[in-house]
């Protein structure tokens, strides 16, 4: 039989294994046996420490991509923000000069300068020019603009000496006077008001220029052009560029931005009529972007005049920019507001480009711009119409979309980015607002440094509590939580007697200063609460307060049976043109205020005011059946108290008001910093006839008519023909004579 017994080599393995085990458990009764001499509290802290450990980790995770989402949110919030206030201040910038484009062309200052203007400027050039005259004039041309001009244009398209000079004596005159022998250098000629040649010409200049200056200042206008009607000729400019004295039919700059935004307000002619151009490069003002708005100025119900003005580019950065002050906006290191148009090409400056032109010249290079775009940046001031935005948000908002995305900016980064479009007659533009993502989320770490921090914190704290709870009785404890409990269910008066010095005491004094804390935030909440609530009463109607008060969101409502009120005090800003900002503003609250206390007493609701505007409605908030009844007494009841203001104050102002009814859509409008609008056709009807009322009249719609019936004294106006309303019928007669008869308690009721 074969030897079974093990080799020398299997009983040493099985004996290094015994070994081995005794050694282990040798170990474990060691560890077991250290454990043993450890106190409760030491094994509560080993217990509890792997707990603050793994918590720690996990809040570090739940941090990091919390924070980051968080942080995106809040830069997209911040990007909404600003997006919708620099919106509505670009609006409001062309807003205010399309509606006082048509006001100014209509005043009879104005009006009377056209005429004067028109028929000097047509004596000029009758005589021969002296040679050496003419010679200054081709002088300034040879050696000042047309080197200007084709440093600015491509190598391919440099201006000849010959395309651009006067093609009349009358042109060549008027820049002789004021051009090429004005004292003033070019960006500086408006300073020459009374020419020492004295003729019928510089006689009109002398009188009407220094007016005409100051509304080009007051209205953000680089310059005011007054065109003839009948022979396309620049009578009259405040800067003094070559376009002056030249035909816009004809002339060299016929064909240029302003001879067609001239040409369309001489094929529209119609009254209140303004065009707007976009962007282009104007060869006048130094071949750089330029813009114009027009509107016809009639004299005797006759077309006599275009009124051009000149949009100041300066004015357009500013609304886009404010005063560059991009940190204070909450834009921070690398936030930027553009505007583009339908071309995608920039309406506005780039921050960057003002900050340093080299650095954003080498980085919208670095994008994969070629070098034959980036070379009008390097000889240009602006990026307008020098810069392409072929990207994804101007994509979105040039057709008509408003939101927000996480896209490539401009530079080629990744960027937080809020766009929409730009609600400008005319002008299909957009504007974006975008910060860099690397900015956005700069604050991320920190944040996740400090939830480490509290993380840590929170783990050693509950670690110390459990064993400070372990070593003592849970009967304080116990009074706690029921002290707790009673202060979740809205017992703020709830305290606790101390009943020892040690921790569990302190506990208890603290949570009795909680719970005073508590009453007294309770308190101040309440005070507050109520305080909002009295400001919201006086900002909204009742019914929209009751609504904000329940929570809604989105309030908005379609309203029947309303009448709009549209109602402007005439002659405000020339009886304030010599007070100071603090005095204006205090007698236009004073109308304001006489305006809202006859609203109250005739049931009108006010809606906003704007400048010497005032818009509000009856019948909104609290039907009526009396609403257009009620509007027209409102309005009568404003030219008396307007009267007596004005015998009061010694001011010579007059009241002209527009009414509409029908149903209007009302509610609140923006996320921030929202207001309450109106909108809907009786808005816009009242709009429309506000400006076809005279001084000291009161227009209504046939809708109007129809509901006050017998009690009406309107007589039938004019057909008035809307471009975007169509035909629209009106009455009207004086405010106040005869007044409507109307008893506010019997309608009240």
């Amino acid at each position: 039989m074969p030897d079974r017994r093990p080799t020398g080599d299997v009983v040493a393995e099985r004996a290094t294994a015994a070994t081995r085990l005794s050694a282990d458990a040798q170990e474990q009764q060691g560890i077991m046996a250290w454990l043993g001499n450890l106190t409760l509290r030491s094994k509560l802290l080993l217990m509890l420490l792997p707990i603050g450990l793994i918590s720690m980790g996990v809040q570090g995770i739940l941090g990091h991509f919390s924070g980051t989402k968080a942080m995106l949110d809040q830069g997209i919030e911040n990007a909404i923000a600003i997006r919708q206030s620099k919106k509505q201040q670009l609006e409001a910038f062309f807003n205010t000069l399309r509606d006082g484009m048509p006001t100014l062309s209509e005043d009879l200052a104005v009006v009377s300068a056209m005429t004067q203007f028109r028929d000097s400027f047509a004596q000029l050039g009758r005589q021969r020019i002296p040679d050496e005259r003419r010679k200054a004039l081709e002088t300034y041309y040879k050696s000042s603009v047309i080197p200007g001009v084709n440093k600015a244009a491509p190598p391919d398209a440099q201006v000849l000496y010959e395309t651009i000079w006067p093609r009349t004596d009358r042109a060549v005159e008027a820049q002789l006077l004021f051009i090429a022998e004005n004292p003033f250098k070019a960006g500086e000629r408006a300073k020459l008001a009374d020419h020492p040649i004295s003729n019928p010409y510089t006689l009109a200049h002398f009188t009407y220029h220094q007016r005409f200056r100051e509304i080009a200042t007051r209205m953000r206008l680089y310059d005011m052009l007054l065109v003839d009607a009948d022979s396309g000729n620049v009578v009259y400019s405040v800067e003094k560029e070559i376009d002056f004295g030249t035909s816009l039919f004809e002339g060299p700059f016929a064909n240029t931005t302003v001879g067609r935004v001239f040409r369309r307000v001489i094929a529209e002619h119609k009254k209140g009529y303004v065009a707007t151009s976009d962007f282009e490069d104007y060869l006048p003002s130094g071949l750089t972007p330029q813009m114009f708005m027009a509107t016809p100025v009639y004299a005797n119900f006759r077309l006599t005049g275009v009124l051009i003005g000149q949009v100041s580019v300066e004015a357009l950065n500013k609304a886009v920019n404010g005063d560059n002050s991009w940190k204070q906006d909450g834009l921070g290191e690398s936030g930027i507001i553009y505007v583009v148009g339908p071309d995608r090409k920039m309406r506005s400056d780039h921050r960057r480009f003002i900050e340093d032109r080299d650095r954003f010249i080498l980085d919208i290079k670095g994008t994969g711009l070629p070098e034959a775009a980036v070379g009008p940046l390097r000889t240009s001031n602006t990026t307008i119409l020098r810069v392409t935005a072929p990207i994804e948000a101007v994509d979105r908002a040039l057709r008509g979309e408003t939101g927000t995305m996480v896209g490539r900016t401009l530079l080629g980064k990744r960027g937080v980015q809020a766009y929409a479009p730009l609600r400008i007659p005319d002008l299909n533009w957009a504007i974006v607002t975008q910060k860099d993502e690397a900015e956005v989320l700069e604050s991320v770490a920190r944040f996740q440094r400090s939830m480490m921090v509290l993380a840590c914190a929170l783990a050693l704290g509950t670690a110390l509590l459990s064993l400070l709870l372990a070593t003592r009785f849970l009967r304080p404890v116990n009074r706690l939580m029921e002290g707790l409990d009673a202060l979740k269910a809205g017992k703020t008066d709830t305290k606790i007697e101390a009943t020892s010095t040690d921790e569990f005491g302190q506990l208890t004094g603290h949570f009795n200063d909680l719970a005073s804390q508590v009453r007294d935030r309770d308190a101040q909440i309440a005070k507050k609460t109520e305080t909002n609530g009295e400001l919201l009463k006086r900002l909204f109607p009742p019914t929209i307060v009751e609504r904000m008060v329940k929570g809604e969101t989105q309030i908005v409502d379609l309203v029947p049976n309303v009448t709009v009120i549209y109602a402007s005090v005439v002659g405000f800003v020339k009886e304030t043109e010599a007070k100071t900002a603090v005095e204006s503003m205090t007698l236009l609250n004073e109308l304001f205020d006489l305006m809202d206390a006859q609203a109250a007493e005739h049931g009108v609701d006010r809606v906003k005011t704007f400048g010497e505007n005032y818009i509000a409605a009856c019948g909104m908030t609290e039907p009526r059946l009396d609403h257009a009844q009620r509007a027209v007494a409102f309005c009568d009841a404003l030219a008396r108290e307007l009267a007596r203001f004005c015998n009061q104050k010694g001011l010579r102002l007059e009241l002209r008001a527009a009414l509409a009814s029908g149903d209007v859509n009302a509610g609140l409008v923006g996320d921030r910093r929202f207001v309450f609008e109106i909108w809907g056709r009786p808005l816009n009807y009242a709009r429309r006839l506000i400006h076809e009322a005279p001084t000291g009249e009161v227009r209504i719609t046939d809708t109007t008519q129809a509901l006050l019936g017998n009690a009406s004294t309107f007589k039938e106006r004019p057909l008035i023909e809307g471009r975007t309303l169509g035909p629209i019928r009106s009455f009207g007669r004086k405010v106040g004579e005869p007044p409507i008869k109307l008893s506010l308690d019997q309608a009240a009721e």
